[in-house]
């Protein structure tokens, strides 16, 4: 499932389980076709469900009941949805945006104050340069697109509104500099980005940034997003889990106002019922969530016994590296 084979599609609109799929409940695992990995959170009431695909499997679920849309990459889902919108498509052997890569990947999505809806997508392909994003503007709910800017340099790319403005935060290709740029025109231009954190080249085995577009979490006053450092080619961090955060009231745009926690790798010797597992087991791509009891987790995504792991933040110390909290099996 870590692959990008024939993935070309960005999809947006409301979907719809057929009763044939799943029948009256809340969360599900299938096996689709391909071997696609799809977990599936239904409303028991309508039917209908919002969730982020993202390369022929289900990486994040966003649920907000006031957008009825869902922001999809996805080339086949085996009749498990009834109903989608396009909103670009590019041909896996469509050589327009070589220069960057071949395939629409890392779907972001964000209804702007003013109503209208953007949805970004960068261009990826393996050992291509990955530094283009595309910008799309829906202004009936995501029924019609149509294109509005491109970002360069920009990778696995977040759209937000933080204070009504709306933000990009990228990075400049994969494992590259950590970047954010702000527009005040809707998306139609950004101002020149602003480099939080430097990064490097993971095609060369250096250690760097990596981010997917997980939700951004405002959570005591600051806000808050997930990250990594490492590379897949590199085994000093493999994917050490960080958090980032800033004070809600601070600039975004100043790097001195963001604090990053510690890279964390994944230690055995914490998690006694993953004690059998390797130093520097995976841990890529974590989600930040509030627990039942009010604590702000980090859930990854992991690279051992079909779990995931939480790490708790640090609430008091911004810095300070993340806490293995507990392991979730599957």
């Amino acid at each position: 499932r870590n692959t990008y084979r024939g993935v070309s599609n960005v999809c947006i609109g409301t979907v719809r389980v057929l009763d044939n799929v799943i029948n009256n409940v809340i969360n599900r695992n299938l096996r689709g076709p391909l071997g696609v990995d799809l977990h599936i959170v239904i409303d028991r009431n309508t039917g209908e469900y919002e969730c982020l695909l993202y390369n022929l499997a289900v990486y994040d679920i966003l649920i907000e009941p006031a957008l009825e849309n869902v922001v999809a990459v996805c080339d086949m889902l085996g009749g498990c949805v009834s109903e989608c919108t396009v909103v670009n498509y590019l041909h896996p052997d469509d050589e327009e945006y070589a220069f960057s890569g071949r395939y629409l990947c890392s779907p972001s999505l964000v209804r702007h104050p003013e109503g209208f809806l953007l949805a970004s997508m960068d261009v990826f392909a393996a050992n291509h340069p990955q530094n283009l994003t595309l910008i799309f503007r829906s202004d009936d709910d995501g029924a019609t697109w149509h294109y509005v800017s491109e970002l360069m340099p920009c990778f696995w790319g977040k759209l937000f509104i933080h204070k009504g403005e709306l933000y990009m935060l990228s990075c400049s290709t994969e494992y590259g500099d950590l970047l954010i740029g702000k527009s005040t025109d809707g998306g139609k231009s950004f101002s020149a980005p602003v480099t939080l954190l430097r990064g490097a080249n993971g095609k060369n085995g250096s250690n760097g940034v990596h981010k997917n577009p997980q939700n951004i979490v405002y959570y005591n006053g600051r806000i808050y997003e997930t990250l990594e450092w490492g590379t897949w080619a590199n085994k000093e961090y493999c994917h050490a889990a960080m958090v980032m955060s800033c004070d809600i009231n601070d600039d975004l745009l100043i790097p001195e106002n963001w604090s990053f926690t510690e890279p964390k790798k994944f230690n055995p010797n914490e998690a006694p019922e993953l004690s059998y597992l390797p130093e520097c087991t995976m841990t890529i791509e974590g989600t930040l969530v509030m627990s039942p009891n009010s604590e702000l987790l980090n859930v990854m995504r992991f690279g051992g016994n079909r779990s995931v792991i939480a790490y708790k933040v640090n609430e008091n110390n911004h810095e300070a590296v993340l806490e293995y909290s507990h392991c979730i099996p599957f």
